[in-house]
């Protein structure tokens, strides 16, 4: 068995002090879908069905004005996750301190944003903001000339590992 793993009695446990606060929740979620169920039947019952198709479209709208938002977003984040564990994995290769989180942190909203540029693929674009960093045309290469950027600025700025 894998020491991380709980056994059957923790779980139990576990189970047994959660249960009134799930069930406050699950009480607070079943009376507001009842109040909804109310609001829809009442709205049945008086003939003005045009309201739930009028709700249903603004409901989609907002969905399909955000969502390739936030799917490009997610996208992003991934690829910077990506990014920072070959970061991780070049400092490892040179025998360097691994990052602190707080440094994770700071250089995970750096890559971020150079990955929202780097997508334009312009590089008069990618001089304008980093003009200290090479533009790369590959993912990567982001990487590896941040690294020499991001050493500097540890410099500069006296940031500890």
């Amino acid at each position: 068995m894998n020491k991380n793993e709980r056994s059957f009695l923790k779980n139990l446990g576990l189970a047994l002090a959660a249960t009134p606060a799930v069930s406050f929740v699950g009480l607070i979620i079943i009376t507001l879908i009842g109040g909804l169920d109310d609001a829809i039947t009442k709205i049945q019952l008086m003939g003005h069905w045009w309201l739930i198709l009028v709700a249903g479209y603004f409901l989609s709208l907002i969905y399909f004005l955000y969502e390739p938002t936030f799917r490009r977003n997610q996208e992003r984040k991934k690829t910077v996750s990506g990014l920072i564990l070959y970061w991780e994995e070049q400092l490892a290769k040179q025998n360097k301190l691994q990052p602190s989180d707080e440094e994770i942190k700071m250089v995970r909203e750096m890559l971020l944003e150079r990955v929202k540029i780097w997508a334009w693929l312009d590089s008069e674009l990618w001089m304008k903001y980093f003009p200290d960093e090479k533009y790369s045309q590959y993912l990567f290469g982001i990487v590896d000339n941040f690294m020499v950027y991001w050493e500097a600025m540890k410099i500069k700025c006296h940031i500890k590992s």
